[in-house]
C-alpha cells in the first residue's frame, strides 16, 4: 500500500469527522500553549539566570521555581485529560477500523493509519501550540509581572529551552496514546469494532448497597474536612478527604444517579408523561458510561474552582498579610546582647547612614518548645507527643517587660500568671509545669503577639504566658533537664525608617556585620511574597482555565456522543408520531436533568472544601475569612456563566444531530 495513501486517508477522516476531531485537537493546541508560555518565562534568564545567579528582582528565583512547578503540573493535567479525551475518538477510530477490517484491510496497515492520524493531529497541535504560544508568551510576561508588581523586560524573545520541551512533551503524549489506541483496536474482534458504539446499552441493576456507601465515604470525606481546626489538621486531613470525596461523587453518579432514576420510574405519575419517560428511559441505558463522564466534569470542575479561587484569594490577602509580619518597616531579632544594647547599636549605623528610626516597639521574651497536655505543659516529647497539634509557638514575657510595653501595673503571685492561647489550644484556670501548679490569674493582652510571633504564619497554635519574674521566666526558657543551655531570650527591635530610602541596602548591611542578629526588611519581604504568590495566582489561572478547557470538552464530547447514538432512537419515536416540537422539549428535559447536576455538585464539594482549604493556606499565609469567602463566591458565578453559555451551545449541537 502506498505510504502517502495512509495520510490521505488520515486527512480525510479527520476533516470528515471535524465536529469530533476539531475540540480534540484544539484541546492539544491549548495544553501545548500553556505549557510553553509556563515552561518559558520559568526558564527566562532576565528573570533568573541559574548559571550567575542574578536575580531581576527580590525572590525572582523562588518564582521561576513556582512556575517550573507549574509547567510540571500542566503537563501531568494535560496527559489525563487528553487520554480520557482519546476515549471519545478511539471509540469512532474503532468503528472506523472495523469497517476497514471487513473491506480486508489488514491489521499491520490499520496501524500505520492510526498512527498516520495520531501524528497529523499532535504535528497540527504541536504548531498551533507552539505558535499561539509564542504570540501570547509576552503578553503573559507583561500580566504575571503586572501581578507581581515588577517591570516586564522590552523585546521579543523566543526560549529555545521551552520549544524543545513542548517538543519532547507532545511527542511523549501522542505515542502513549498513540500505544493505547494500537492496543486497544488489535485486541478487539472485528464485530466488537463495528459495534463499539453500540455498548453500554444495557440498563444497569439498582445497586443501593453500592449508593449508601457511596453516600457514607461522602460524609465522611465531608467530616473530614470539617474538622480540621487548624493548619496542621488541614494539611493532615486535605488529601484523605479529597481522596474520599472524588471516589465518593464517582460511586454516587454512577451507582446513586440509577439509584434515582430506578426512582423516578416507579412514580407513575411523573414517569409517564412524554418527555420525563423518553428522558429517563434513555438516561437509564446508558447511565454507566453517562455517569463517568457527569462525575468527571464535577471533578473537573470543583478543581478549577478551587485553584482559581485560592490563587486570588492567596494574592488578596497578600498586603493584609504583609502587614501582619511587619507592623514596622525594620525587625531586628538577637540573642547575644541586651535590648539595651540592641538599640543603642541601631541608633548609632542608623546616624552613620544619615537615617533615623520611628515608631520604635521593643520586646524582650523567652521560647521553647512544649507539648500541651491535659493540665499543662510538659518538655517531655516521648512520654506526651500525640500530634504537632498539641505543639505551639510558646511565648513567654516577664511582668516588669509586660507592663514596661503596656504602661500597665498589673501584679502577680507567687505562682500567678497571665495566659493567652489561641485557637482554644488550653482553657484551664491552673498551669502544670515540672511538678508546679500555677494559677492563671487572669488572660495576658492578645496584640502583644503581633511583635513577638509572625501572625500571618498559622501553622502551630500560639501560647502567651506572663510570668512573675526572671527566676520563674528561667523555669520556662531553660529546660530543667539541660541547666547548660543558655538563655533562650529573643530581643525583638521593631522601627520605621526616615530618611534617604536608597541607603537602607547599605544600613542594613551594616547593622548585621555589627553584632550577631537577624534583620528583615519590610520592601524585600514584599517582594519575594507578591514573586512567590503572584505566581501560585498565575500558575492556578492557567490551570484553571486547562480545567474549564477540559470540562468544556468532555462537556461537548458527552453531548455529540449521545447526540448521535440518540438519533435514530428520536428517528424511530419521530415516525410513531412524536412532533419535533415533543423532541425538542424532550430533549431539553434530559439535558437540564443531568447536565447541571455536576455543577451543583461541584459547587457543594466545593462549600465543604471551604474550611480545610482555609486552614490549608494559613501555612502560608493569614487568611481574612471574608476575602477568602468572596473570592470563592466570585469564581463560582463566573464558572457557572461559562458552564451555561457551554450548555447553550452543546444543547444546540445536540438538537442538530438529532434533527439531521
Amino acid at each position: 500500500m502506498n505510504k502517502n495513501l495512509y495520510g490521505k486517508m488520515a486527512w480525510d477522516n479527520i476533516k470528515k469527522s471535524k465536529k469530533l476531531y476539531l475540540p480534540y485537537l484544539l484541546t492539544i493546541i491549548g495544553s501545548i500553549m500553556f505549557f510553553y508560555i509556563l515552561s518559558s518565562i520559568s526558564s527566562n534568564t532576565y528573570i533568573y539566570d541559574p548559571v550567575t545567579k542574578i536575580e531581576a528582582f527580590k525572590g525572582a528565583e523562588l518564582l521561576c521555581k513556582v512556575l517550573k512547578a507549574g509547567s510540571f503540573a500542566t503537563a501531568l493535567f494535560a496527559v489525563i485529560f487528553l487520554f480520557y479525551a482519546n476515549s471519545f475518538i478511539l471509540k469512532h477510530q474503532k468503528k472506523q477500523m472495523g469497517l476497514y477490517r471487513v473491506l480486508g484491510m489488514e491489521r499491520r496497515h490499520m496501524v500505520r493509519l492510526l498512527a498516520s492520524e495520531v501524528l497529523t493531529l499532535y504535528g497540527m497541535g504541536l504548531f498551533g501550540g507552539m505558535v499561539l504560544g509564542i504570540l501570547f508568551d509576552k503578553l503573559m510576561l507583561v500580566f504575571l509581572f503586572n501581578i507581581i508588581g515588577q517591570t516586564a523586560p522590552s523585546g521579543f524573545y523566543l526560549n529555545q529551552t521551552a520549544v524543545k520541551n513542548s517538543i519532547l512533551i507532545a511527542l511523549f503524549i501522542a505515542l502513549l496514546l498513540l500505544f493505547h489506541s494500537v492496543i486497544s483496536i488489535l485486541i478487539a474482534k472485528d464485530i466488537e469494532l463495528l459495534k463499539s458504539n453500540q455498548s453500554g446499552e444495557k440498563e444497569p441493576k439498582n445497586r443501593l448497597a453500592l449508593a449508601f456507601s457511596g453516600m457514607a465515604i461522602l460524609i465522611a470525606g465531608y467530616t473530614l474536612a470539617l474538622k480540621a481546626d487548624n493548619v496542621s489538621d488541614g494539611i493532615s486531613n486535605f488529601f484523605p478527604a479529597a481522596f474520599m470525596v472524588m471516589v465518593a461523587t464517582y460511586i454516587l453518579f454512577t451507582a446513586g444517579s440509577i439509584a434515582v432514576l430506578k426512582f423516578l420510574k416507579k412514580r407513575k405519575d411523573f414517569y409517564y408523561t412524554t418527555k420525563h419517560f423518553i428522558s429517563i428511559s434513555g438516561l437509564l441505558y446508558r447511565m454507566k458510561q453517562n455517569a463517568a463522564g457527569l462525575a468527571t466534569i464535577c471533578i473537573l470542575s470543583t478543581s478549577a474552582i478551587i485553584v482559581l479561587a485560592a490563587g486570588a484569594s492567596l494574592y488578596a490577602n497578600g498586603e493584609r498579610s504583609i502587614n501582619e509580619m511587619f507592623p514596622r518597616e525594620i525587625l531586628v531579632n538577637t540573642t547575644e546582647i541586651s535590648l539595651t544594647e540592641t538599640t543603642e547599636i541601631i541608633e548609632n549605623v542608623l546616624e552613620k547612614h544619615q537615617l533615623s528610626g520611628e515608631d520604635y516597639v521593643s520586646v524582650a521574651y523567652g521560647t521553647s518548645l512544649f507539648v500541651v497536655t491535659e493540665n499543662g505543659l510538659s518538655s517531655d516529647f516521648e512520654t506526651n507527643f500525640t500530634d504537632w497539634g498539641t505543639v505551639p509557638d510558646f511565648f513567654v514575657l516577664t511582668l516588669e517587660e509586660y507592663n514596661r510595653i503596656y504602661g500597665t501595673k498589673e501584679t502577680l503571685g507567687e505562682n500567678e500568671v497571665l495566659l493567652y492561647a489561641t485557637n482554644n489550644i488550653y482553657t484551664k484556670d491552673t498551669l502544670e509545669y515540672d511538678g508546679i501548679t500555677y494559677q492563671v490569674k487572669g488572660a495576658a493582652k492578645s496584640d502583644c503577639l503581633e511583635y513577638i510571633s509572625d501572625s500571618s504564619m498559622a501553622l502551630f497554635s500560639k501560647i502567651l504566658l506572663v510570668v512573675p519574674d526572671q527566676s520563674v521566666f528561667d523555669r520556662f526558657v531553660i529546660p530543667p533537664k539541660d541547666p547548660t543551655v543558655a538563655p533562650g531570650t529573643v530581643n525583638y527591635v521593631a522601627f520605621n525608617l526616615d530618611g534617604d530610602k536608597d541607603k537602607i541596602p547599605d544600613f542594613i548591611t551594616d547593622l548585621t556585620n555589627s553584632f550577631a542578629c537577624t534583620i528583615s526588611y519590610k520592601q524585600d519581604e514584599q517582594d519575594e511574597f507578591y514573586s512567590m504568590y503572584g505566581g501560585i495566582l498565575f500558575i492556578g489561572i492557567v490551570l484553571g482555565l486547562l480545567f474549564i478547557m477540559s470540562t468544556v470538552m468532555i462537556i461537548y464530547y458527552k453531548q455529540i456522543s449521545e447526540g448521535y447514538e440518540d438519533k435514530e432512537r428520536f428517528l424511530i419515536m419521530q415516525k410513531v408520531g412524536l412532533s419535533k416540537a415533543e423532541i425538542k422539549k424532550t430533549i431539553r428535559s434530559q439535558i437540564l436533568l443531568v447536565f447541571f447536576l455536576p455543577l451543583i455538585t461541584a459547587i457543594l464539594h466545593t462549600s465543604f472544601a471551604l474550611k480545610i482549604i482555609s486552614k490549608c493556606l494559613g501555612l502560608v499565609v493569614l487568611v481574612h475569612m471574608p476575602t477568602f469567602i468572596a473570592s470563592f463566591i466570585i469564581t463560582c458565578l463566573i464558572f457557572s456563566v461559562i458552564y451555561v453559555m457551554v450548555y447553550l451551545f452543546t444543547s444546540k449541537e445536540y438538537y442538530n444531530i438529532v434533527n439531521e
